[in-house]
Protein backbone atom coordinates (compact mmCIF):
# COMPACT_ATOMS: atom_id res chain seq x y z
CA UNK A 1 0.00 0.00 0.00
CA UNK A 2 2.83 2.38 0.84
CA UNK A 3 4.39 1.82 -2.58
CA UNK A 4 1.04 2.49 -4.28
CA UNK A 5 0.48 5.75 -2.40
CA UNK A 6 4.01 6.96 -3.12
CA UNK A 7 3.71 5.99 -6.80
CA UNK A 8 0.41 7.91 -7.10
CA UNK A 9 2.22 11.03 -5.93
CA UNK A 10 4.98 10.55 -8.52
CA UNK A 11 7.48 9.57 -5.83
CA UNK A 12 9.75 6.64 -5.19
CA UNK A 13 11.10 4.64 -2.29
CA UNK A 14 14.54 3.16 -1.63
CA UNK A 15 15.89 1.08 1.22
CA UNK A 16 19.11 -0.22 2.69
CA UNK A 17 19.34 -3.20 4.96
CA UNK A 18 22.22 -4.53 7.04
CA UNK A 19 22.13 -7.85 8.83
CA UNK A 20 21.89 -7.27 12.56
CA UNK A 21 21.53 -3.49 12.13
CA UNK A 22 18.08 -3.11 10.59
CA UNK A 23 16.50 -1.54 7.55
CA UNK A 24 16.17 2.11 6.53
CA UNK A 25 13.51 3.28 4.06
CA UNK A 26 13.83 6.61 2.24
CA UNK A 27 10.71 8.07 0.68
CA UNK A 28 11.03 10.73 -2.01
CA UNK A 29 8.08 12.89 -3.02
CA UNK A 30 8.04 15.83 -5.45
CA UNK A 31 8.12 19.31 -3.99
CA UNK A 32 4.80 21.12 -3.84
CA UNK A 33 5.05 24.11 -6.19
CA UNK A 34 1.65 25.74 -5.68
CA UNK A 35 0.25 27.16 -2.47
CA UNK A 36 -2.29 24.94 -0.77
CA UNK A 37 -5.69 26.56 -0.27
CA UNK A 38 -7.74 26.13 2.85
CA UNK A 39 -10.65 23.73 2.92
CA UNK A 40 -14.16 25.17 2.91
CA UNK A 41 -15.65 25.78 6.35
CA UNK A 42 -18.20 23.01 5.91
CA UNK A 43 -18.48 20.38 3.22
CA UNK A 44 -21.91 19.60 1.83
CA UNK A 45 -23.62 16.55 3.31
CA UNK A 46 -23.07 13.52 1.07
CA UNK A 47 -26.08 11.80 -0.44
CA UNK A 48 -27.23 8.62 1.24
CA UNK A 49 -25.03 5.75 0.14
CA UNK A 50 -26.40 2.86 2.20
CA UNK A 51 -28.55 -0.05 1.19
CA UNK A 52 -29.92 -3.46 2.09
CA UNK A 53 -28.07 -5.54 -0.52
CA UNK A 54 -25.60 -8.36 0.16
CA UNK A 55 -21.91 -7.73 -0.48
CA UNK A 56 -19.17 -10.36 -0.74
CA UNK A 57 -16.07 -8.60 0.63
CA UNK A 58 -12.77 -10.27 -0.33
CA UNK A 59 -9.42 -9.25 1.17
CA UNK A 60 -6.50 -11.35 2.36
CA UNK A 61 -5.67 -8.95 5.21
CA UNK A 62 -7.87 -9.76 8.20
CA UNK A 63 -7.76 -6.18 9.52
CA UNK A 64 -8.92 -4.71 6.19
CA UNK A 65 -11.54 -7.45 5.78
CA UNK A 66 -13.00 -6.65 9.19
CA UNK A 67 -12.84 -2.90 8.51
CA UNK A 68 -14.70 -3.37 5.22
CA UNK A 69 -17.36 -5.45 6.95
CA UNK A 70 -17.77 -2.87 9.72
CA UNK A 71 -18.04 0.07 7.30
CA UNK A 72 -20.52 -1.66 4.99
CA UNK A 73 -22.60 -3.12 7.81
CA UNK A 74 -22.89 0.38 9.30
CA UNK A 75 -24.40 1.44 5.96
CA UNK A 76 -27.04 -1.29 6.21
CA UNK A 77 -25.53 -3.91 3.90
CA UNK A 78 -25.31 -7.61 4.70
CA UNK A 79 -21.65 -8.62 4.30
CA UNK A 80 -20.18 -12.03 3.54
CA UNK A 81 -16.40 -12.40 3.88
CA UNK A 82 -13.69 -14.32 2.03
CA UNK A 83 -9.96 -14.22 2.75
CA UNK A 84 -8.72 -14.97 -0.78
CA UNK A 85 -9.86 -15.59 -4.32
CA UNK A 86 -10.35 -19.32 -3.88
CA UNK A 87 -12.60 -18.83 -0.85
CA UNK A 88 -14.44 -16.05 -2.70
CA UNK A 89 -15.33 -18.47 -5.50
CA UNK A 90 -16.57 -21.01 -2.97
CA UNK A 91 -18.69 -18.44 -1.10
CA UNK A 92 -20.05 -17.04 -4.37
CA UNK A 93 -20.99 -20.51 -5.63
CA UNK A 94 -22.89 -21.22 -2.37
CA UNK A 95 -24.64 -17.84 -2.10
CA UNK A 96 -24.76 -16.62 -5.71
CA UNK A 97 -28.48 -15.88 -5.67
CA UNK A 98 -28.22 -13.46 -2.76
CA UNK A 99 -24.89 -11.71 -3.55
CA UNK A 100 -25.48 -8.37 -5.24
CA UNK A 101 -21.87 -7.17 -5.42
CA UNK A 102 -18.33 -8.43 -4.89
CA UNK A 103 -15.66 -6.07 -3.51
CA UNK A 104 -12.47 -7.79 -4.62
CA UNK A 105 -8.89 -7.10 -3.54
CA UNK A 106 -6.59 -6.96 -6.56
CA UNK A 107 -3.53 -8.60 -4.96
CA UNK A 108 -4.07 -11.81 -2.99
CA UNK A 109 -2.35 -15.16 -2.46
CA UNK A 110 -3.68 -18.44 -3.92
CA UNK A 111 -5.76 -16.70 -6.58
CA UNK A 112 -5.26 -13.07 -7.58
CA UNK A 113 -8.10 -10.58 -7.91
CA UNK A 114 -7.77 -10.66 -11.70
CA UNK A 115 -7.94 -14.47 -11.80
CA UNK A 116 -10.83 -14.51 -9.34
CA UNK A 117 -12.69 -11.98 -11.52
CA UNK A 118 -12.23 -14.20 -14.60
CA UNK A 119 -13.59 -17.21 -12.69
CA UNK A 120 -16.52 -15.19 -11.32
CA UNK A 121 -17.37 -14.14 -14.88
CA UNK A 122 -17.44 -17.83 -15.87
CA UNK A 123 -19.89 -18.52 -13.03
CA UNK A 124 -21.98 -15.47 -13.86
CA UNK A 125 -21.25 -13.23 -16.89
CA UNK A 126 -23.22 -10.43 -15.17
CA UNK A 127 -21.44 -10.55 -11.80
CA UNK A 128 -21.04 -7.09 -10.25
CA UNK A 129 -17.46 -6.44 -9.08
CA UNK A 130 -15.66 -3.45 -7.61
CA UNK A 131 -11.88 -3.77 -7.26
CA UNK A 132 -9.89 -2.56 -4.26
CA UNK A 133 -6.17 -1.95 -4.09
CA UNK A 134 -3.46 0.09 -2.47
CA UNK A 135 -2.10 0.66 -5.97
CA UNK A 136 -3.27 3.20 -8.50
CA UNK A 137 -6.67 2.93 -10.16
CA UNK A 138 -4.81 3.19 -13.49
CA UNK A 139 -3.71 -0.43 -13.01
CA UNK A 140 -7.31 -1.69 -13.22
CA UNK A 141 -8.51 0.18 -16.30
CA UNK A 142 -8.40 -3.00 -18.38
CA UNK A 143 -10.62 -4.73 -15.82
CA UNK A 144 -13.30 -2.08 -16.23
CA UNK A 145 -13.20 -2.80 -19.96
CA UNK A 146 -13.93 -6.45 -19.04
CA UNK A 147 -16.95 -5.47 -16.93
CA UNK A 148 -15.67 -4.39 -13.50
CA UNK A 149 -17.90 -1.64 -12.12
CA UNK A 150 -15.33 0.45 -10.32
CA UNK A 151 -12.36 0.83 -8.05
CA UNK A 152 -11.84 1.85 -4.44
CA UNK A 153 -8.50 2.88 -3.02
CA UNK A 154 -7.04 1.23 0.09
CA UNK A 155 -6.72 2.04 2.88
CA UNK A 156 -10.50 2.37 2.95
CA UNK A 157 -12.18 5.67 3.65
CA UNK A 158 -15.82 5.24 4.70
CA UNK A 159 -17.28 7.64 2.17
CA UNK A 160 -15.16 6.36 -0.74
CA UNK A 161 -16.06 2.73 -0.08
CA UNK A 162 -19.74 3.59 0.41
CA UNK A 163 -19.86 5.60 -2.83
CA UNK A 164 -18.06 2.94 -4.88
CA UNK A 165 -20.42 0.25 -3.61
CA UNK A 166 -23.61 2.30 -4.06
CA UNK A 167 -22.56 3.46 -7.53
CA UNK A 168 -21.86 -0.11 -8.66
CA UNK A 169 -25.14 -1.38 -7.24
CA UNK A 170 -27.07 1.44 -8.88
CA UNK A 171 -25.38 0.77 -12.24
CA UNK A 172 -26.26 -2.93 -11.92
CA UNK A 173 -29.88 -2.14 -11.08
CA UNK A 174 -30.13 0.33 -13.98
CA UNK A 175 -28.72 -2.28 -16.38
CA UNK A 176 -31.23 -4.87 -15.13
CA UNK A 177 -34.10 -2.43 -15.74
CA UNK A 178 -32.84 -1.67 -19.26
CA UNK A 179 -32.58 -5.39 -20.07
CA UNK A 180 -36.20 -6.13 -18.98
Amino acid sequence: MVFGIIEQHQGWITFTSSLGEGTCFDIFLPRLTAAVGTAPASAPEPASTGGKETILFVDDEVMLRNLGRRLLTADGYEVLLAEDGQEALEVYARHRERIDLVVLDLTMPRLSGRDTFRELLRLNPHVAVVFASGYSAEKVGDLEAQGALGFVQKPYVQQDLAQAVRSALDRTRHQELVNQ
